[in-house]
């Protein structure tokens, strides 16, 4: 297994998921839907979705990526924070993802 920070910038490049490299369970890329749809333990959290629009925007400080790298980088730190990792941290793999 690849360094931390280097495991997030290949699944970012290759829209996989970083929980599908961890643990190998789950839809490998980012974009992939169930042929049932989303399954309802799947549900968007409004406070951390927010968090990382806010987060991504830290990271970018006025930077603009194109759109579907910009989802990338919001798609990443929301999953990070759904993982409880610390802002400190996120922001660290943020800022090297978006490099």
């Amino acid at each position: 297994m690849p360094p931390f920070d280097v495991a997030v910038r290949l699944c970012v490049a290759a829209k996989a998921r970083l929980d599908w490299l961890a643990t190998g369970e789950g839809d490998v890329f980012v974009d992939q839907v169930p042929l049932g749809g989303f399954p309802d333990s799947q549900v968007l959290r409004h406070d951390e979705l927010r968090m990382a629009l806010e987060l991504a925007g830290e990271t970018l400080a006025g930077r603009v990526l194109p759109p579907e790298k910009h989802a990338q980088l919001v798609m990443l730190i929301y999953e990070l924070l759904q993982e409880g990792l610390p802002e400190a941290k996120i922001l660290h793999f943020a800022h090297r993802a978006a490099t």
